[in-house]
Order: C-alpha cells, then structure tokens, then sequence
C-alpha cells in the first residue's frame, strides 16, 4: 500500500468514540500524534501515527479518556464548550479549552495518566485565557509554549521532568512581553516564534521565545482596518513567508510578508461584492518546501457553498482565480490539510495521506504555474548566474559584446525569446518571442543597451536576464495577456543617473566594463543578505533625490526645487496611500536628507515647514470606542494613520524578582491595603509607581511616528567620544526656534526615554 492511499479505521463497539461522530482533532507538531474529541460522546483519544522504512503511514489508538475522566479532571459535567487547542509529540498529553465566555479555562492533561497538570506559576494559577489576546501550545522541541497579555503580560516556557515516576511541566523560563502598547494579540508557533499584533500602529512584532530575539517588525498595509477581531496571520513551514488575511470595510484582503526583510511581497483582494456574505473557513500554507502554496476557502453563509483559492506566495500578485479541480475530492467541509498531510474526517471514521502523492496536486504544480512573479523568489538560480559572470569577469574572460544587428534566439521551455540591437542615435535592443509549440508571435518590446551586453540567459522559468552597462534587467511573458513585461531592473547606486545619462554614449569599452562589474558586485551583496528575494528595484528619486536636490542649489534653481519638492511630496502620497510603506519611507528621507541644505540655501521656500506639515511628525489623535482613528490635522499629507513602529529592544527579558514583586503586590493590593495596613503604607510608593510607568489609560495623546532615517536618527556606529561631543543630524542642525513649535516637548522627552533611556 503506497502513503498516498488513506488508511481507514473501522470503528466497532469497543473501539473509540463508541461510534460516536468525530468533532475536532488537533496533531502534535511534528505529526506524531493527533488527538481526537466526540462531542457526542463526550470521549477524548490519541492515536500514533508512523512513518515505516518504505514512508507508508501508519495510525492507531494508543489512549484515551471517556465521560468519567473528563468530569473528574475538569470538575464540570457541562462538555458543551470544549475544544481541544494542542497536542504533543510524546503522545501523552493534551490542551483543552472549556466552560468559556471571554476567558477560556484552560488544562493540560495527561491523557495516559488520566491526571491534570498543574502550572504553579505567577499569573496562570486561574488556568485562564483571554481569547482574543493569548494563547497556548506544545512546540516541536517538546516545550510548551504561553503567551498572556493583560494583567500579566509575559510568555512562559514549560519542560517536562521526572518526579516519583510520573511527568510534571516545571516553568523553565518566564519572559516580560512589552506593556507599552495596546497589543491584541498574541500567536505562537511550534517552532517556537511568537507574533504579537499591536492595534495601534496596526504592526506584528516577530520574537523568538527560545532564544528570546526579536526578529522582524511587519508594518501591515495601513488601509486595512485595525481590528483582529476576524484577521488570521499564518507563518509558512520553513518560516521564510508570513501571510496576514484582514476584513476591510468592503472586502477582504490578503498580504504575505518576507520574514527575512519583513518587506510585503504579494498581496491579494477580494472585491466581489458577494464576499460579504462569505467567512473564511481555512487560511494556511499547504504543501511542502518550493511546492508550498497558500490554501484560502470561503464558505458562503446562506448556501454553505465554498470557494477555494490556492495561491503560490511566491507570484508577487497572488493573481489567480479560483480553482474547483484541484483537490476537488478533499475540498469539503469534513476535510483538513496540515503542511503536506491531508486528514479527512467522515462521522467516525478517518483517513491521512500525503498531498504530494496526490495526482490532482501534481497535475496543477506541474502545469498551471507558468506566469509572471517566480522570478522575484528565483534567488538562487540568479545569484550563481551572477557569481558565474563575475568569476568569468575577474578572470579577464571579457564578454562585453559590440555592435552587432544580427538576430540571435534563446530558447527555453516554452518560449523562443528573439533579441536584436537596432542603432540610431543610441543603441537599442529589441525583444520578442515566439511561443511554443505554435510560434506565436507577441509584441515586441526595447530598452536601451548601449551595444555593451555583457551576457543573456534564460533562466529554468523562461524569463530572460540582460547585464549591460545601463544596468540588470529582466523580461518575462505574461502567458495570459501574451504579451512581455518589464519586471525588474537593478544598477549601482553610486553611479550618478545625471553624469551616467550625458556621457554613456562616449564611454569606450573599458568603462562600459567598469560599470557593468559595478553593477554585478552591488547586486551579488544584495543578494548575499539571503532575503530570498531580489532587492527591490532601483528609482532615480529613491535613490539619488538628494544628489538631484543638490545640483539644483548648486545651480540656483529655486523654481526646479519646488517642482521637485511637489513631485516627492506627490509620489509618496500615492506610496502611502497604496500600504508602501517601505518605499515611502526611502522617498521622504530624500527630502529629509536635504532639508539643512535647503534651509541655508533659501529659507523663504520653509521648506522644514513644509516639510513637517506634510508629513505631520507629530499627529494628535484620539481613539473611539470602536478603535476607529480620529484625526485632528486632516490637512496632513498622512491623513490616515502615522507611520510608526514598535520601538523593540532587541531581546527579550526574564522575569525579574522586582517584578514578581510588583505583580504579587497588584494581586493583593486590596487585600494588603485592609488586613496589613503597616506593609501597605510600606508599600504604596512602590505600587503608585508601577501604576504611573506600567498602567496605560484611555486619553488623547501626541504620538511621535518613527523616527525618519536622515532626519530626527543617529548613526548606529557610535564611540564614548560622543559622551562629551554628540555629533548633530539633520534635525538639531536647524538653527531656527519657529520650527521647534511642531513639537510637543514632553512627548519627545518620554519618546527618547521610552527608546532609549532604559539601555542605560
């Protein structure tokens, strides 16, 4: 029997569940172990599930617990509300939810044992759960794994010791998470990653609770709407992609993030006007390695129907109906994919069986995959493409080719790409390409070369790359539209466009090749960062803005300055107001870079003035009962909401004795303040104290946004010298007081503490 086909279990009278239906099943991390609960027969069992020598699967029951177990462990006979939330990978225990309004009570269970563990620690002895904001499970490494926000605000991690012969979790580390945002949610991993989500400013925090690292701040796309009420958010197996699906106002969409760069790189809405009547039923990553893909169904709430959408992150449009073949018989209500194994539920019986041996699933991977994106994620092919022709370079292999008008043909799997250099005023060259097996022509596309090429290649996905000495491109072809697009373009920044653009024509050849290594060896450091994707490409504003402002001072041009200035001001309101926040920030800092410059070239342009009016650095706001942003200055040029993050140190801390204290002290305040009066006069300073720094009250605030880069930051190479000397940036070099009224001082005083104070 090969693992593809399901193995079944035929329940009799003795055999679990009693031949009661299957409600809910949970599996360890590793996918050792899945526990199963009935909610008509109120009964619990695990199975084992194994791989043999040959990779067939096999399962069975190995422990249970029936009605009597549950009422004597959970001291309650009302089962209606329980749920099971992880199980282990040694097979012996279990987390349940019961008895729940907006806390869960939670257990761990030894489920061979039939006992309940007890977690003796601060700030979890009520065994409660908040539902929204906590959460708990087992990780791959046999830890379990808590994270609890108000009023406690740590994670905890539990190891499993030997005492008397019987197991118990003992608190192997207390961590203090972050009590200085309004955080909705917390969200942990097996691979021991926890994500926590801030409501304002509508950001996840990535931390590593084993090595307590911070590890990645995502910025979510500011135009969805900051409630996680109905948000999911998903990290892919290898924990290279992070995928958040929201609700906005009219629709739904769905952003993934690199873990690496925490840079959005693909995105998807739904817009229909019928999505309003559907929820999502599954949000996960399904399959495995490069062949993993992103699983989204819909169920309409009045036809119980579904729409199914399977997604590859790696196509940077996510641009892809939905399909109802694939996998059609398993895409139902009763099914469940879990990385690369698919569990199918029917009443009391159940099957397993490996998605890649599926016939429907290799079938779609292998031919409805061709389209324009891949190649933004096609890192390693590119990167050896490019450490090829540098070694070929620096061996004095010369590839740089001359003039030349011949047609030549590069052939791939499914196109035949055609390319031609046409001389007028300034080469170009030509592309076009016949598509397979029917040469079919499509429109041809040019760009301008030089005549210096250093080399071509298509790459396995049929998309072709040029190194030349205006720069890296790369062509692809839009199967769909039939029609070829422009999809990337690099070249070394240090090269000034203006200089680059007046003498490309008079370079010989020996400076073609110049630039052309220049442009390889900035693009293989890029590359060697490991983003696992290619660097975003290069903008003449985004890049040389500030060299282009300078020229113009240099040369008096006050009216050029100010069409300049517009067009910065203009083009970052169409980034931000598409969720680039990225790019946004690169753009803005142009300016900002440049503000000193301006300033004593001329300061009737107020260009500081402007400058922060545009982008409002302070914003005063005010939050409604529904966390819907109100805000004051509708004037600004981010109206919306401030581009600011999380101000994380890069570790997190253990939990001290001075806060044990402080928390023990909360907890009995009220008792301490009316039975031990002398401790409580002892300790009322100490509480106030912890109540004025750690305790957060609805009020409006001035909120500083996150510091520009060139503007209000400070390099991060730094020497005791600075102790007595502070080197200046851009915003104490302003030697006027007038712009000093944009900023409210205390705000600023309890930011630089908040950031930077509590290192020292």
């Amino acid at each position: 029997m090969s693992s593809s086909e399901p193995v079944k279990l035929t329940v009799e009278e003795d055999t679990p569940h009693r031949e009661k239906e299957i409600s809910q099943y949970v599996c360890s991390p590793n996918m050792q172990y899945i526990a199963t609960w009935s909610r008509n027969d109120h009964s619990i069992v695990g199975w084992s599930i194994t791989n043999d020598l040959s990779n067939e699967l096999s399962i069975g029951p190995i422990n249970s617990l029936n009605t009597d177990d549950l009422k004597t462990l959970l001291n309650t006979d009302d089962f209606k509300q329980i749920s099971l939330k992880s199980a282990s990978d040694c097979k012996q225990f279990i987390i349940l939810y019961f008895v729940y309004e907006a806390y869960y009570n939670f257990a761990v269970i030894d489920i061979t044992t039939k006992s309940r563990q007890i977690l003796n620690v601060q700030g979890l002895k009520d065994n409660k759960l908040y539902k929204y904001t906590d959460d708990i499970t087992f990780l791959e490494n046999g830890y379990l794994a808590i994270a609890k926000a108000n009023p406690v605000y740590r994670a905890y991690i539990f190891s499993k010791l030997k005492f008397n012969g019987k197991y118990q979790w003992t608190c192997k580390n207390s961590i203090e998470l972050e009590k200085y945002y309004d955080y909705y949610k917390c969200q942990i991993y097996k691979n021991g990653t926890l994500l926590l989500y801030f409501k304002i400013p509508h950001a996840i925090t990535q931390w590593n609770l084993i090595t307590q690292k911070f590890e990645m701040q995502y910025i979510l796309n500011l135009n969805l709407r900051a409630d996680f009420d109905y948000g999911w958010i998903e990290i892919n197996r290898d924990n290279t992609l992070l995928a958040a699906a929201f609700y906005t106002i009219n629709n739904l969409a769905v952003y993934v993030y690199s873990t690496k760069s925490g840079i959005e790189i693909a995105n998807k809405t739904f817009s229909d006007g019928n999505y309003k009547f559907f929820d999502i039923h599954k949000f996960c990553f399904i399959g495995s390695r490069e062949k993993e893909r992103l699983l989204i169904s819909f169920q309409n709430r009045l036809t119980k129907n579904y729409i199914t959408y399977i997604l590859n992150p790696l196509t940077y449009t996510l641009d892809e109906p939905p399909d109802t073949n694939v996998l059609h018989d398993i895409l139902s209500q009763n099914y469940g994919v879990i990385n690369d194994y698919i569990i199918k539920i029917d009443k009391n019986n159940w099957s397993i069986k490996r998605l890649s041996q599926n016939e429907n699933w290799k079938n779609h991977l292998q031919s409805k995959e061709q389209y324009v994106g891949s190649t933004f994620f096609n890192t390693k092919e590119i990167k050896q493409f490019i450490r090829d022709t540098l070694d070929r370079y620096e061996s004095n292999q010369f590839l740089t080719q001359s003039y030349s008008d011949v047609s030549e043909e590069f052939s791939g799997e499914a196109y035949t790409w055609i390319v031609t250099n046409e001389y007028s005023n300034i080469n170009e060259t030509q592309l076009k390409v016949h598509i397979k097996p029917n040469s079919e022509e499509v429109d041809k596309i040019s760009f301008y070369s030089y005549s210096y090429i250093l080399e071509i290649k298509v790459l396995k996905n049929d998309d072709i790359i040029f190194v030349s000495s205006s720069g890296i491109r790369i062509f692809s072809v839009n199967s769909k539209k039939t029609s070829i697009e422009f999809i990337y373009f690099w070249k070394e920044s240090s090269i000034k466009s203006v200089y680059y653009m007046d003498n490309i024509q008079k370079m010989s050849t020996l400076e073609a090749q110049q630039f052309i290594i220049k442009h390889l060896i900035s693009f293989k450091n890029k590359l060697d960062l490991d983003i696992h994707i290619l660097p975003v490409p290069i903008f003449a504003l985004k890049l040389y803005g500030k060299e282009i402002i300078h020229e113009l001072l240099q040369q008096n041009k006050s009216d050029q300055i100010n069409e300049m200035l517009s067009k910065f001001y203009k083009h970052s309101i169409t980034l931000f107001e598409s969720g680039d926040i990225n790019n946004f920030l690169s753009f803005i800092s142009q300016i900002a870079f440049a503000l000193v410059e301006l300033e004593k070239f001329n300061k009737n342009l107020r260009a500081t003035e402007k400058f922060l009016s545009k982008i409002n650095l302070l914003h005063y706001r005010i939050c409604s009962k529904h966390y819907r942003l109100i805000d004051i200055n509708k004037s600004s040029l981010l109206s919306h909401l401030q581009y600011y993050g999380i101000y994380a140190h890069p570790y997190l801390s253990n939990t001290s004795f001075f806060d044990y204290l402080l928390f023990w002290i909360s907890e009995n305040w009220i008792l301490l303040k009316k039975h031990y009066p002398k401790i409580y006069n002892y300790l009322n300073p100490f509480y106030l104290f912890y109540l004025s720094y750690f305790t957060t009250y609805p009020q409006k605030t001035v909120r500083l946004i996150f510091p520009l880069l060139n503007f209000a930051t400070y390099s991060q190479n730094y020497s005791y010298y600075e102790l007595f000397y502070l080197h200046d940036n851009t915003f104490t070099s302003l030697d006027n007081s007038d712009y000093y009224k944009w900023w409210n001082i205390k705000a600023l005083i309890n930011f630089k503490w908040n950031v930077y104070g509590r290192h020292y």
